[in-house]
């Protein structure tokens, strides 16, 4: 008699998402505010946005988990982007100084990329088509 259990989903998939969806939006920012480009800052805005849904629609497209995948990637993200956002929210007249906005805008940036990567998640895992059932090879015992 063999007993199996089943084995939770692992988060790898959401994982590589949530870094590869902050990457293509570092990779915008840096991109957009090279010298030469110069984009204005609501394009860049829309375009960070892009990349977030981006990223939900490709985690809701290719994980069995849909809106959650979105949501658990965009959570990464809004983590991961806190790198960054930190700097921003830094007193520069104080040593180790923060901003008393930041207690809004370090949940908020987490919460807002969560909610827009499951809403591209939402939209991915509508037009996801269930992979096929491959028949398993049986091995005969003759």
């Amino acid at each position: 008699m063999s007993t199996t259990t089943a084995r939770p989903a692992a988060a790898a998939d959401v994982l590589a998402i949530g870094f590869g969806t902050t990457v293509a939006m570092w990779a915008v920012a840096y991109v957009s505010r090279l010298p030469i480009v110069q984009a204005p800052a609501p394009l860049v805005l829309v375009l960070f946005l892009v990349a977030l849904l981006a990223g939900g629609y490709v985690a809701g497209s290719r994980t069995s988990r849909g809106m959650g995948a979105g949501l658990m990637a965009g959570a990464i993200t809004g983590l991961l982007n806190l790198l960054v956002l930190g700097s921003f929210l830094s007193a520069a007249d104080r040593t180790n100084g923060v901003l008393p906005s930041a207690a809004i805008w370090v949940p908020g940036s987490i919460a807002l990329s969560a909610l827009l990567a499951a809403v591209g998640a939402a939209e991915g895992a509508r037009g996801r088509t269930p992979s096929p059932a491959w028949p398993s090879r049986r091995r005969s015992c003759s």
